[in-house]
């Protein structure tokens, strides 16, 4: 099976069509074919569940790590804790209190 593909424009919606991908088009934010999302899902789900939660362990702690490379200098580590916290979990909590109370605790 071949994993080319030409990516192009499709002139009568405007998002990406990808040219050997069956359904044709790549959603918006999307990069990946349909068959190479298949095998990766494929190679992951062979490895055991252990391994499978080892690994998305070490990419939450390495998210936790770069992502306060984005923030501004001079953050006092309340605010870059707040900071934090509301990236990794605002959009899961905006309708929620938590964000709020998690705030008011750390003083931001």
């Amino acid at each position: 099976m071949s994993l080319e593909f030409d990516v192009l424009r499709d002139e009568r919606t405007g998002r990406l069509r990808a040219d050997g991908n069956p359904a044709g088009v790549l959603e918006p934010g999307m990069d990946t074919t349909p068959e190479v999302e298949k095998l990766f899902r494929e190679m992951l789900m062979a490895r055991s569940s252990e391994e499978r939660i080892r690994m998305a362990a070490s990419m939450f702690d390495t998210a936790r790590e770069v992502i306060p490379a984005s923030f501004p200098p001079g953050l006092t580590r309340a605010e870059i804790k707040s900071r934090l916290f509301e990236r990794l979990y605002a959009e899961e909590l905006a309708k929620s209190e938590t964000l709020r109370q998690f705030r008011e605790q750390i003083g931001s």
